[in-house]
């Protein structure tokens, strides 16, 4: 990861340090599109029929009984991806429209389907353990394998980088820029760097489907390793109100994921402005924030929070004085 960041600090310089005219949309579009065909081109030639030779491997080698079992967590774990994309996108909706009761209603959802994920997982990971051989055997040959793949895409990304050179650096100055950098980082090894102890179970929950459609709808290159779906870290960045309900005050208590400006407001049940909490940058980590009940009538609440790349929002109550 560290090496990741370095070459991306590493190009931003280069482009930074280039003075040229600005571009058309058209050719930064065209940039893009290129990079993230030139990426999956590679990955349909070199990676996923490798992939699918493993997983071909790893089910002729377990028991008829395990690999029922296999199918039907493949079956849920599908549909649960699919559930939480919807549920991911309306949540995004909602914070744009600041509809803050559906924000806190989706919040409650995800997290109960970030747990049936996690549960998914540890399923896996109890057939792996009855056939460890052929897992080990399994992750073994992921290892082997990533760095020659991350080597493969590195070298397009060198050779794309040169030739839209002069594309790129007035874009990383302009709202393109965020965005551009966060394709690129991805790209460039095919996001490979954030392989964990997670990957080889992730892996066998693979169904076999094509994934260059969903690569190119997403706009970044994912495979069966690296598609671990939302971090809940980012999502619930807000973590609890102790105590909740209060009375005189109560303490909002948050995880930063990523330093930056972080902006946290007081909202009442209507969605009405209330007061702002905090608006200053912040370290990674966790801190607390007061929220003081003097000048709040009893009733429901909401604490709307943003940072560097992520949002959320909880409901606090205020009970009657006493």
């Amino acid at each position: 990861m560290k090496g990741s960041m370095t070459l991306v600090v590493a190009v931003m310089t280069l482009l930074n340090a280039t003075l040229l005219n600005g571009q058309s949309p058209n050719e930064l579009d065209e940039a893009r599109k290129d990079l993230l065909e030139q990426t999956i081109a590679m990955m349909e030639d070199r990676v996923f029929p490798v992939m699918t030779q493993w997983r071909e491997q790893f089910e002729s080698r377990i028991s008829e009984r395990d690999l029922r079992h296999l199918n039907t967590l493949r079956e849920r774990y599908t549909l649960l991806r699919e559930n939480i994309d919807h549920n991911m996108r309306a949540r995004r909706a909602a914070w744009q429209n600041n509809d803050l009761q559906t924000l806190v209603s989706l919040r409650s959802l995800l997290k109960s389907q970030f747990d049936e994920r996690r549960k998914l997982l540890n399923d896996v990971g109890r057939i792996t353990t009855r056939n460890l051989k052929h897992y080990q055997y399994l992750t073994s040959r992921i290892d082997s394998t990533v760095e020659e793949w991350r080597a493969a895409s590195m070298r397009i990304f060198i050779d794309w980088f040169g030739k839209y050179r002069s594309v790129l650096a007035p874009a990383m100055h302009t709202a393109d820029g965020e965005s551009l950098a966060q394709l690129m980082a991805a790209c460039k090894n095919m996001r490979l760097e954030i392989l964990d102890d997670r990957a080889g179970a992730l892996f066998l929950l693979w169904d076999g489907e094509d994934y260059t459609q969903e690569i190119r709808l997403s706009g970044l290159p994912d495979s069966p390793l690296t598609d671990l779906g939302p971090d809940p870290a980012r999502v619930f960045f807000l973590r609890s109100a102790d105590p909740n309900p209060f009375t005189e005050q109560t303490n909002i208590h948050f995880s930063i994921p990523l330093s930056g400006g972080t902006l946290i407001k007081v909202f009442d049940a209507r969605g009405t402005e209330m007061n702002t909490l905090l608006d200053e940058p912040l370290r990674t980590g966790n801190h607390v924030v007061i929220l003081r009940g003097e000048q709040l009538v009893p009733g429901t609440y909401y604490i709307r929070g943003q940072g560097n790349g992520f949002f959320d929002a909880i409901s606090v109550r205020r009970s009657t004085n006493r």
